[in-house]
């Protein structure tokens, strides 16, 4: 065995293992946190209706210290979400990546009769891993899309809530 065969086992072996272990951790935490990130998710959706309704005026309350607390809590928490969403759609760009690079390369190493057992290998342990799409528990995908889709929503509804304010002060 040549020593190039040698550290191309090596280092094949090494990424198999790391990934490996990048992978089973990057699981555990969406498994660990995904209740978390459901609940962060659907009382942010809901505050964000409610302040947008306030904003306009559908909606009002007399105290300013329940406003400012409310609106000083809106303001971090939807900091937070869109947080989340960003970091969360990144994890499923960079495996991606990752996979794009991989598989590349155990197309190069087939192409040689010396390392072709380590580009079936690599490609073989790719394939059998599931692509990381983080979840909070399988209900929202952490895409960018979806990232968009709420933007969009959160503009739609805005515009709705103009519309109805509108026609209701149009009747009085």
């Amino acid at each position: 065995m040549s020593v190039c065969n040698i550290d191309t086992r090596r280092k094949v072996s090494d990424f198999i293992f790391s990934y490996q272990k990048i992978h089973q951790l990057t699981l555990l935490t969406e498994q660990t946190l995904s209740t978390q990130v459901f609940f962060i998710i659907a009382s942010q959706l809901a505050l964000t209706f409610s302040y947008l309704a306030i904003c306009l005026g559908l909606y009002t309350e007399k105290d300013p210290v329940f406003n400012f607390e409310n609106n000083a809590f809106n303001a971090l928490q939807s900091m937070s979400f869109f947080v989340v969403m960003v970091v969360a759609s990144r994890v499923k760009q960079r495996d991606q990546e990752v996979r794009i690079k991989v598989k590349e390369l155990a197309y190069q190493l087939r192409l040689s009769s010396n390392t072709i057992e380590y580009g079936n290998s690599l490609h073989m342990f790719m394939d059998s891993k599931e692509p990381l799409i983080l979840t909070a528990c399988g209900i929202f995908k952490f895409t960018q899309s979806f990232f968009f889709k709420s933007i969009g929503i959160l503009i739609i509804y805005n515009l709705l809530l103009l519309q109805l304010e509108s026609k209701t002060t149009a009747d009085t």
